[in-house]
């Protein structure tokens, strides 16, 4: 639970790693403590899935256009259908929560994204003045990547 894993996900670790020794076996190799190497097979199974879960979140984050979601170097983390996808997911958003979520990803401060969003004529200058339009875009912002996150996991399920 560590990983962020569910119970489903630990029998399909275990049968992962089971695959894995019936491989090693028909190798011809010898598994002297078959408990400590399933284990031990199992434990390197979750921190790749881990790695792979956190890889894409960050993918996830970079990403907002389709272009850039068929590169080759996607290609082993997503499948075709989950890149179009959330690239679908990310252009389905209004123009402004597109344009916070995409300038967001490139580390801008607030203020920055709004000073951009102006410059995009997605705001008014006049809302720059305004102390609460800072506010009102960071839960904007917040709220397109809650939405954004939450189709991803609901499509997920779909995949897995």
């Amino acid at each position: 639970y560590r990983y962020g894993l569910s119970t489903y996900d630990a029998y399909d670790i275990f049968a992962d790693a089971v695959l894995r020794a019936v491989k090693h076996l028909e190798r011809n190799d010898e598994i002297p403590h078959i408990l400590g190497w399933l284990h031990n097979t199992s434990y390197k199974i979750i921190q790749e899935e881990y790695r792979k879960k956190l890889y894409r979140t960050k993918v996830v984050k970079k990403l907002s256009s389709k272009d850039e979601f068929t590169s080759k170097s996607n290609a082993d983390i997503f499948s075709d259908e989950e890149m179009s996808l959330v690239a679908d997911l990310i252009n389905s958003l209004d123009p402004l929560e597109k344009s916070i979520i995409v300038w967001k990803s490139k580390r801008l401060k607030w203020k920055q994204i709004c000073i951009k969003l102006a410059e995009e004529k997605l705001i008014s200058m006049d809302d720059l003045e305004d102390p609460k339009t800072l506010e009102r875009i960071k839960r904007r912002g917040n709220r397109a990547a809650y939405k954004i996150k939450n189709l991803i996991q609901e499509a997920s399920k779909v995949y897995n």
